[in-house]
């Protein structure tokens, strides 16, 4: 019997609108533990609002109203009084890489060190570095401004910071978008060897990317989950004909 793992997050019947206009309609699935699940859909899809409704940075808009509820590790993300607490064990890396104006270290520090996390800082700096496959980069200069590093590396920092906090799952939206494709390569290679360790659920344009980096993909349109499974499969022999128009070029 193959091994079934756990189910890190659960989103169940997520709805969300933007004043009038209702961006998702009841959205369900689970995302498993240590595993990397890629949203694809065209631009409006709504796969970006399911990315920020994980971890309510989409309520920083006004005039957002969600409905259902999303949980992790079996306790609601709604039901916290402090989203900025559930912030903190869900991390974001965004489309483009921004860094804080301090130096590299302190860019990683920032985070664990205003969350109270205890330890030494220089090891987990070290190690959130290393995660992000920065550290052998950057050892020499850590004390030197992030602004002096490539696209890239800035967003591998930004990664890194995240990774700081010891999050339980981590949230990325197209974070190669405003790469070039070395780089691209670099976060892609980070992102699988992150499952390792932690869940990671990325929005991606990419349809390539999706099948490189994602265990289980999820298809989205115009609000509504259309398609959910294993990425293979999702590719390769699609359920539904939406499905299989979209992943087949036929639109978006």
């Amino acid at each position: 019997m193959a091994y079934e793992p756990p189910i890190k997050l659960e989103v169940r019947d997520l709805s969300v609108w933007y004043g009038s206009t209702q961006a998702l309609h009841g959205v369900s699935l689970d995302v498993p533990e240590r595993s990397v699940l890629a949203l694809i859909g065209a631009s409006g899809s709504g796969k970006s609002t399911l990315l920020r409704a994980m971890n309510r940075i989409h309520e920083l808009t006004p005039g957002t109203r969600t409905e259902g509820d999303v949980r992790l590790d079996g306790q609601s993300v709604y039901g916290a009084a402090d989203p900025v607490l559930v912030r903190r064990h869900i991390g974001m890396v965004f489309q483009a890489p921004n860094p804080f104006p301090k130096t590299i270290y302190e860019n990683v520090a920032w985070g664990a060190r205003i969350n109270g996390l205890d330890g030494d800082m220089d090891d987990r700096v070290e190690e959130a570095l290393e995660q992000a496959a920065l550290f052998s980069e950057v050892k020499d200069r850590l004390h030197t401004s992030a602004y002096g590093l490539s696209g890239g590396q800035q967003q591998r920092l930004c990664i890194a910071r995240a990774l700081a906090v010891e999050p339980a799952l981590l949230l990325m939206d197209e974070p190669t978008s405003a790469l070039d494709p070395r780089a691209s390569a670099l976060i892609e290679e980070t992102v699988r060897t992150l499952a390792d360790r932690y869940t990671v659920v990325i929005v991606t344009h990419n349809m390539q990317q999706a099948r490189r980096v994602s265990d289980r993909t999820a298809f989205m349109d115009a609000g509504r989950l259309v398609e959910v499974g294993e990425t293979p499969q999702v590719f390769e022999a699609p359920r539904e004909e939406r499905t299989r128009a979209y992943v087949s070029g036929q639109f978006g």
